[in-house]
């Protein structure tokens, strides 16, 4: 699951398994937190910017708002913790379907480089997404990683089926 219609989700099932009882009851709800939410959480983990009070604060609001939970410090860091892995995991699923795709079809070796469009609100809004994503794909192919060209996709579902159509004919 790397859709972000899943991650909000997944960030709440995962505070349900790690906090148990002590979760707020609103997280008992499926669906009760969104991807943009589970953003929020995320973000406040980039490197560079995971020491910033204020991106601590707006994920202290936030889950106060959404689940109506005043977390302390410590469960707040474990809150984050949670966001960043699960986006985290998503990057590198990604990651790794590309690089698999990239290396069935031989096309660094025989074409010199890949273009792969990538399609969701999730790579579009979040830049940092992108570059773990990047990140993961120089884990897993090294230096060839940079002949990977990702570009954002409008309705990237749509054209792909009408590419397969279209290479039917």
């Amino acid at each position: 699951m790397i859709s972000g219609f899943y991650l909000g989700e997944l960030v709440r099932l995962l505070t349900l398994e790690i906090f148990g009882a002590a979760a707020p009851a609103k997280a008992r709800e499926e669906f009760s937190f969104d991807a943009k939410q589970a953003a929020v959480l995320a973000a406040s983990l980039i490197p560079g910017q995971e020491n910033d009070p204020a991106l601590a604060s707006n994920c202290k609001m936030l889950l106060k708002e959404c689940w109506s939970w005043d977390l302390d410090a410590a469960a707040l860091a474990v809150m984050r913790r949670i966001g960043f892995a699960v986006f985290d995991r998503s990057a590198a699923l990604a990651a790794v379907a590309i690089a698999v795709l990239v290396q069935r079809t031989r096309s660094l070796e025989t074409d010199g480089g890949v273009t792969v469009a990538v399609d969701g609100s999730l790579y579009v809004r979040n830049e940092w997404y992108g570059l773990r994503i990047r990140s993961f794909l120089k884990d897993l192919i090294g230096q060839n990683s940079e002949k990977v060209l990702l570009r954002a996709a409008d309705d990237g579902s749509g054209k792909g089926a009408a590419i397969c159509v279209a290479a039917l004919r």
